[in-house]
């Protein structure tokens, strides 16, 4: 996949996260910084839902995937970045934020939010990672 499919692909899965987020929470994401907190919210009840009943393989990707995509189109419309695709580990392909030669998993933060402690922050790994990359 070239660097511009994959940021199209990127931006068109923040974008789903935006209308998922306004049709099932009725929560406005509107790529501030500030929206990482409603999207804490809104994944959190995702957590409560997965321990409910487990969320099907295909919803959780694409859960993890738009959401992901959202948090890093935060980061980089405020700092900048690409989209990285890692196919390093053929059997574990991922994408991830790059800025600076650092890499943001943020698919990965969400994933770890739903199905493991709904109390991890995605706004503060956001606000650290800002941190980190700009010192």
């Amino acid at each position: 996949m070239q660097d511009q499919q994959l940021e199209q692909l990127m931006t068109q899965s923040a974008d789903d996260a935006v209308k998922y987020a306004e049709e099932e929470f009725q929560l406005t994401l509107d790529y501030s910084t500030e929206s990482l907190l409603k999207l804490d919210v809104l994944v959190s009840a995702l957590h409560e839902r997965q321990k409910k009943q487990a969320h099907a393989t295909d919803l959780l990707f694409t859960l993890c995937t738009i959401f992901g995509a959202y948090t890093g189109e935060v980061f980089r419309r405020h700092l900048g970045g690409e989209w990285f695709h890692d196919k390093s580990n053929t059997e574990a392909p991922y994408v991830c934020l790059t800025y600076l030669d650092k890499e943001f998993p943020f698919s990965s933060i969400v994933y770890h939010k739903i199905i493991t402690d709904g109390s991890i922050s995605i706004a503060g790994y956001v606000e650290q990672a800002m941190s980190n990359a700009t010192q």
